[in-house]
């Protein structure tokens, strides 16, 4: 049953959760799309709050696979990628481990939705100043952003 599922795989697990941080608030701070992107983080949060393991993990499954060509999309910005995982995985993964990924993948949600509306221009404006004062990026990183 867990065969063939997918994980987060990033390369810094701190530095990870610092930029889905950053993707947040720039949205709030925008104002883009709050309801939108809540709305689509509610089966995250909801999942998040049985600390269930298996019904955190299939959550996490959904959100995966809507979100992957997305996630994949910004490997390089964020070094969070997609690998594929078994059993084994699933036997050693804690809930704890799987409610991290839930709170990335939010995130990921936030700075979809924020791209997708018409406050684009905004938003990446707004990613940029917070990453840039963040520290996270030096100037080139941050040239080479799709922002």
């Amino acid at each position: 049953m867990i065969d063939g599922f997918q994980s987060l795989n990033a390369q810094s697990n701190e530095r990870s959760l610092e930029i889905a941080k950053i993707l947040i608030k720039a949205a709030k701070e925008t104002h883009a799309v709050i309801s939108r992107s809540e709305a689509r983080c509610t089966a995250a949060r909801n999942s998040m709050a049985t600390h269930d393991k298996e019904t955190m993990w299939r959550t996490l499954q959904e959100y995966i696979s809507y979100y992957a060509g997305f996630i994949n999309s910004l490997t390089m910005l964020t070094g969070i990628g997609l690998q594929r995982v078994n059993r084994e995985f699933y036997d050693r993964v804690t809930a704890v481990d799987i409610e991290y990924q839930l709170q990335i993948i939010i995130g990921f949600v936030y700075v979809k939705e924020a791209l997708d509306s018409v406050f684009k221009e905004t938003y990446k404006q707004c990613v940029k100043k917070l990453l840039k004062q963040s520290k996270l990026f030096d100037d080139n990183e941050l040239k080479r952003l799709l922002i």
